[in-house]
């Protein structure tokens, strides 16, 4: 009797766990989100898979692009007296429909996730930024949003927001116009301690290797593993950012390629049901 309501038990959770988030080893595509912030409607957009631009409708869009791998490349001009305010943003969420609906994480799944970037912006300032971006669902409505920036202006490497413990590999980290590589490590809770922690290791062809080591999320309030704020709460989403300002007096341009991209899953949920399972076992001796 009691094997068989373990086993029941183990079964539910399975199913709960697996209703509430998606198997990021499943990623096939990216939604696009073109000019969410348009700041400067007239630029010229082209975007596509890394290497191979097209040129969308100048409007907000969002745009399915099926193929994980083939990365994203965003490339944006801006004509001398380019009229506007603050700065435009393009992103490509991740998805696992061919880029129909962005995908939603699993809090308990670690994942590594590694890109190449080229971000290319020959007047320098101001400030184009890409880098990975994080939307974190802490529930109740609340996004809390949240990058790994590339700055390229300054070369700045730095983490914040989506309740990532703020890091910075300082300016010069990154050599503009350069390839480098980015991996992002999540570690969800319980696999290196009590919270969930994440590494991100940044590699510039010029200044070398840049590691935060494993560093635990902000977890100010935090009493268990399943309080959102413990690293990306179920449904958080991510991918790839470009974000533009540009300079009124040249002919201004910027070109942000992610390609060669891969993530390695590491399940998490699965092992902590079986642990469970191996520590019921362990009372009934």
């Amino acid at each position: 009797m009691r094997k068989s309501a373990l086993g029941a038990a183990a079964l539910v959770l399975a199913a709960a766990g697996s209703a509430m988030a998606q198997d990021i080893s499943t990623l096939n595509g990216y939604n696009v989100q073109l000019r969410e912030f348009n700041d400067f409607p007239t630029s010229i957009l082209n975007w596509g898979h890394a290497g191979a631009p097209v040129t969308p409708a100048p409007v907000p869009a969002h745009v399915p692009l099926a193929g994980f791998g083939a990365g994203v490349d965003f490339s944006e001009q801006f004509p001398q007296g380019t009229q506007g305010g603050f700065a435009n943003k393009h992103q490509a969420l991740f998805s696992n429909d061919g880029g129909v609906t962005p995908f939603g994480l699993n809090q308990h799944q670690s994942f590594s996730v590694s890109t190449d970037v080229r971000l290319s912006s020959p007047a320098g300032s101001p400030r184009k930024e890409g880098g990975l971006k994080f939307y974190n669902d802490r529930g109740g409505g609340f996004i809390d949003e949240g990058e790994i920036l590339v700055a390229g202006d300054n070369g700045e490497v730095a983490g914040f927001g989506a309740n990532l413990s703020f890091f910075s590999f300082g300016p010069g980290a990154y050599t503009p116009g350069q390839t480098a590589r980015i991996t992002f490590n999540y570690f969800g809770p319980g696999v290196n301690s009590f919270y969930a922690s994440y590494q991100v290791i940044f590699t510039d062809p010029v200044t070398g290797v840049h590691d935060t080591g494993i560093r635990d999320f902000d977890h100010a309030g935090a009493v268990d593993p399943t309080n959102p704020a413990n690293g990306f709460n179920n449904g958080s989403k991510l991918g790839w950012l470009d974000q533009n300002q540009r300079s009124p007096v040249i002919n201004d341009f910027v070109d942000v390629v992610y390609g060669n991209v891969s993530v390695i899953p590491a399940p998490g949920a699965a092992a902590l049901i079986g642990l469970a399972g191996l520590v019921s076992r362990r009372r009934r001796r």
